[in-house]
């Protein structure tokens, strides 16, 4: 098992969905504009962590290593997503209801 390459490859395949996702928001912004500000946060948020992926460092008080932070940093994006899912919901609900 080469743990390098396998690495370069999951930062290769998080790094295409990231702008993957960026250009969906891009061309359906007018869709998402009652949780426009959350969406980029959600998908800038595990990229802008992703440092502590890839850079090891000791740890903390023999508690938190680099490894440990990362999954701590990605918890919020989850509550963002589910935000941003429940407003999409609402929001098809309300056209449908319009219909």
């Amino acid at each position: 098992f080469d743990y390098a390459h396998n690495m370069q490859v999951a930062v290769a395949i998080g790094v295409g969905a990231g702008l993957a996702w960026m250009i969906w928001f891009v061309r359906r912004f007018q869709e998402c504009r009652p949780f426009a500000r959350k969406v980029p946060l959600a998908i800038l948020g595990p990229l802008l962590a992703l440092p502590l992926e890839l850079l090891d460092f000791p740890p903390l008080g023999d508690l938190l290593d680099a490894h440990a932070l990362w999954h701590l940093c990605t918890v919020p994006v989850q509550f963002l997503i589910y935000d941003c899912v429940a407003a999409r919901m609402k929001q098809a609900a309300e056209v449908k209801r319009e219909i």
